[in-house]
């Protein structure tokens, strides 16, 4: 099973490969400068309809969003739903299934922990996690791509129902 995963903001983290592999990974700037959100959520449907068009995943995950209510603001709720309403749509027209997965499902997978009280600190973690797993080079420290890996191999897991191929042991080379 082909999975994509994305962990969705202004620096959208992705991750793309086949269940309980290393996937292929990396982060795009969606909101530059000055730039509205709307410019932001259409350069992500570009993203997606440009990746679609080359290479379809049978499932492509995202991280399930908080209600409208516990959100830090309006404006992040509004930001939030329209990178989900890109990805609904665009993955829509390519007849591509679209799953969500809770924060804490894949904190509590990923590290051990459903919950990690500050923010940098679970950013951390899920990047040493990654380098110590290799499913990261060492000189990487994009927390969005980390994040977006995290989901990859939480998704390899929960629907791709594969158990990583090679084993990784203390931070040694797959």
């Amino acid at each position: 099973m082909l999975i994509w995963t994305l962990d969705l903001g202004g620096r959208t983290g992705w991750a793309m490969g086949p269940a309980g592999k290393r996937p292929t990974s990396g982060s795009w700037e969606l909101k530059r400068g000055d730039d509205t959100r709307e410019e932001a959520w259409a350069r992500l449907g570009r993203h997606l309809r440009d990746h679609l068009s080359v290479e379809r995943p049978d499932l492509i995950v995202i991280e399930a969003a908080l209600e409208p209510g516990g959100q830090k603001s309006g404006h992040a709720a509004a930001n939030t739903f329209g990178y989900l309403g890109a990805v609904y749509a665009v993955a829509g027209c390519y007849r591509v299934r679209v799953a969500a997965a809770h924060a804490q499902s894949i904190s509590k997978h990923f590290i051990g922990r459903g919950r990690v009280g500050d923010r940098r600190l679970k950013k951390q973690l899920f990047i040493d996690r990654c380098h110590l797993l290799g499913l990261l080079d060492r000189d990487c420290r994009d927390d969005n791509r980390a994040d977006a890996v995290a989901l990859h191999d939480y998704a390899s897991a929960r629907w791709g129902r594969a158990a990583p191929k090679e084993l990784v042991l203390f931070g040694g080379s797959p």
